[in-house]
């Protein structure tokens, strides 16, 4: 069976790459509901199942375990490549009544699972603006217990993700490097198919495709419908819990045990925040020994929308090659 996205062919040329926290917060959530498919997330799980009984989402929680079709309008695509949560979760508010129901009864009311979610959840039952509202309630609280305290090294990932595919573009085309995204898309000049557990096509001319890395959507890929996107897994999403490598002695007698932790640290990509959170060391202590890294060549240092992204230069990857992995 096959999802298909009919494009006109000038179309899929201006399609976009966007990062989404609140895409982040429901993936996260999805992956509580299926531990199993999503075990290398468990140092991450076994804090947020800690919280989660707290935050008051169960209604939430009960939309997002549904297998196939979920509602739209909670995770909109976004309207720019650095989208801010509050931002995001203002356009969840602002979906029009009709859509919310129309939306919700297509998840709710067409399967078991939906079916069981409904009864089990008398809140759902309300109007849609109350039920809009109570939704995107939960997702701010759910951002703000699970994921705003791991965004900088999240966000790293995903930023190090788009930097890469916008590589693969440059050097293989668009076509061929949209199908690497996930082994059950596929791209052509007019299409995006996505092999799918039904049948389903829908015209999307005039539109533009958004894509957008997930940490938490791995092993899987999404896609929505209105406007349409493709939700698909970042690159590095399985290192994302992993300790970093440590510094091999040479590189620490050469530049210092902080200088070398962080020269190491950095094999992607990283904003100060996010290497700050990666190695343990205070902001203020990075952004000091970043300084020093960047006056000796070893570090490049560029701004991405709101934020500073460290790199090594080519002498820093020579560097850091010294060191134990």
């Amino acid at each position: 069976m096959t999802l298909l996205l009919r494009f006109r062919s000038a179309d899929l040329l201006q399609c976009r790459f966007a990062i989404s926290p609140l895409n982040e917060t429901a993936d996260a959530l999805r992956a509580l509901s299926h531990p199993k498919a999503a075990a290398y997330h468990l140092p991450w799980q076994r804090q947020a199942r800690q919280l989660v009984p707290a935050l008051g989402i169960e209604p939430l929680l009960a939309i997002l375990s549904v297998r196939g079709y979920q509602p739209d309008f909670l995770t909109p695509a976004p309207d720019g490549p650095f989208t801010e949560i509050g931002a995001e979760l203002d356009r969840v508010r602002a979906t029009p009544p009709a859509k919310v129901a129309a939306e919700l009864a297509e998840c709710l009311d067409t399967g078991p699972a939906g079916r069981a979610a409904r009864r089990g959840h008398p809140d759902l039952g309300g109007s849609p603006t109350r039920v809009r509202d109570l939704l995107a309630g939960m997702l701010g609280r759910a951002w703000d217990a699970l994921i705003e305290p791991w965004w900088p090294r999240l966000r790293d990932v995903l930023d190090a993700d788009i930097t890469y595919r916008a590589r693969r573009i440059a050097d293989v085309g668009v076509a061929a490097a949209l199908a690497e995204l996930d082994p059950k898309l596929s791209f052509d000049d007019r299409s995006v198919r996505f092999a799918f557990p039904g049948s389903r096509e829908i015209d999307v001319s005039g539109m533009e495709l958004v894509l957008v890395p997930s940490v938490f959507l791995w092993p899987g890929v999404a896609v929505g419908f209105d406007p349409p996107a493709v939700a698909y897994a970042a690159r590095g999403a399985g290192l994302m819990w992993q300790p970093g490598a440590r510094s091999g002695a040479d590189l620490v007698r050469l530049v210092g045990r902080a200088r070398a932790t962080l020269l190491t640290a950095l094999a992607e990509p990283a904003s100060t925040t996010g290497l700050a959170a990666r190695v343990g060391i205070p902001v203020s202590s990075v952004s000091e020994h970043l300084a020093i890294l960047r006056a000796t060549g070893l570090v490049s240092t560029t701004r991405t929308g709101r934020y500073l992204v460290h790199q090594r230069t080519a002498l820093g990857v020579a560097l850091a090659g010294t060191t134990d992995r």
